[in-house]
């Protein structure tokens, strides 16, 4: 790689640190698809400046979607709230549709992803971004969305057995993919077994790992926990023994 190059890529991840303290998440995510595009391979520091950038701008409109359509259920047929909720649904549309394109395609995954953590990471969004979609779309196109999202969890989850139980990556792909089987497939018995069972064998082997991999880790596991609990409360069965408390406040926020 060039000098010039080199100075232009730390430019950009330079652009995307200023753009998050500013909570400019925009612009953050077009710093980080010029180096996606550019100078794939990206390094950890850029794939994860990627993910929260684009992670702030689909949540901002997941969250005001919601919003909208709990206002929409208080003032059921108001034109203006239909509208917005309209507006809301096209934006995630285009930023979904984006960054599959244009980062998460089949072309990108296979070329420029160097191993195998890089493309469950990668798929994992993918199923994550086609899950996002699902949760507002109806009938055929929520159906295809879905299968899209399923296919690239699927992947992602075959990929990950060369993974270690307790890597990071494949614990939150575990919590993402039960979470799609729980509220867009409706499948909740699978979507608990998929939890548990990441749960168990993490917590077998999470000693081994060093204070900043533990804390991580433990971190995701609370929120396997929590997920558990409350599917299990909801579908009015006693919650299953979960082997074990590790000791992590809820406060990763994606789930």
């Amino acid at each position: 790689m060039s000098e010039e190059a080199i100075e232009e890529r730390q430019r950009l991840v330079y652009q995307a640190r200023l753009s998050e303290h500013c909570e400019r998440y925009d612009d953050m995510v077009e710093a980080m698809k010029c180096i996606a595009l550019k100078f794939s391979p990206m390094e950890i520091e850029e794939r994860n400046l990627m993910s929260v950038g684009y992670k702030n701008v689909v949540g901002q409109r997941r969250t005001a979607l919601r919003t909208f359509r709990h206002m929409l259920e208080m003032d059921p047929g108001s034109p203006q709230i239909i509208e917005y909720i309209k507006r809301v649904e096209y934006e995630l549309d285009e930023r979904c549709n984006e960054i599959i394109s244009d980062i998460l395609s089949d072309e990108f995954i296979n070329t420029k992803c160097v191993n195998t953590k890089d493309k469950v990471f990668y798929l994992k969004m993918k199923g994550d971004y086609y899950r996002y979609m699902a949760e507002y779309k109806k009938d055929e196109a929520r159906d295809s969305v879905a299968q899209n999202s399923l296919k690239a969890y699927n992947e992602a989850l075959d990929k990950s057995i060369e993974l270690e139980h307790t890597d990071t990556i494949k614990l939150g792909l575990a919590l993402n993919f039960s979470v799609f089987y729980y509220e867009i497939m409706k499948k909740q018995s699978m979507a608990i077994d998929l939890a548990k069972k990441s749960f168990d064998e993490a917590l077998a082997s999470i000693d081994q790992l060093q204070d900043s991999e533990y804390k991580d880790a433990t971190l995701i596991l609370q929120l396997l926990r929590d997920n558990l609990t409350l599917w299990n409360n909801e579908i009015g069965e006693p919650a299953d023994e979960v082997n074990g408390d590790p000791p992590a406040e809820n406060d990763v926020d994606e789930k």
